[in-house]
């Protein structure tokens, strides 16, 4: 019988976005902007990060990922300036390979995934904004299907945990939903 035995993988990543939305759309009842409320951020943000996985039995796998986000500051049509709060983020995964079909190139996946979120206060004109800001626990159960050269994914991603700096007055995009549906779609071509 041969052991089971696989090595630590590593990676550092980068990343950039680009401002494709419109970042000035005024609220209808109002007729300003309201920047936590655009389609864009109106510049690029930034990120860096770091992976380490392990197979640790032949059908189960752990990941740790580390990312720091950081928002360029942007001066809305109104001539206000704000920069997001940078976003710190921990993840942690354990996957379970619950079908493989080598023939078929087919393979089910189970995952548990935590997901940490520091995001930072929102500045505005050089002062950091109320009601912005705080911690996020995530737990996302999720299941992933490979055929071939493509991957699905689906899972429900629910807020466990919240500390928000001003959590009654925040608007809520992060943390104040009940859950979120997760769909992924890639293709290798």
């Amino acid at each position: 019988r041969v052991l089971f035995r696989s090595d630590w993988h590593f990676t550092i990543y980068g990343g950039l976005t680009l401002p494709t939305g419109d970042a000035n759309l005024k609220n209808e009842n109002d007729n300003l902007i309201d920047p936590g409320m655009q389609l864009g951020f109106g510049k690029p943000s930034y990120s860096l990060g770091l992976t380490a996985t392990k197979q640790t039995t032949e059908r189960l796998t752990c990941m740790a990922d580390v990312s720091y986000l950081i928002f360029d500051k942007y001066r809305y049509n109104d001539g206000i300036s704000r920069r997001f709060g940078d976003e710190f983020r921990i993840n942690y995964a354990l996957t379970y390979r619950i079908l493989t079909r080598a023939e078929k190139k087919l393979r089910v996946d189970a995952n548990i995934e935590l997901n940490y979120l520091n995001l930072g206060r929102d500045d505005e004109e050089g002062v950091g904004q109320a009601a912005t800001g705080g911690d996020i626990l995530y737990i996302l159960p999720c299941f992933r299907i490979y055929l071939k050269s493509t991957s699905i994914g689906l899972g429900v991603k629910i807020p466990t945990w919240t500390d928000l700096n001003e959590e009654k007055d925040q608007q809520g995009s992060e943390g104040k939903e009940d859950y979120r549906f997760i769909f992924t779609f890639s293709a290798i071509f």
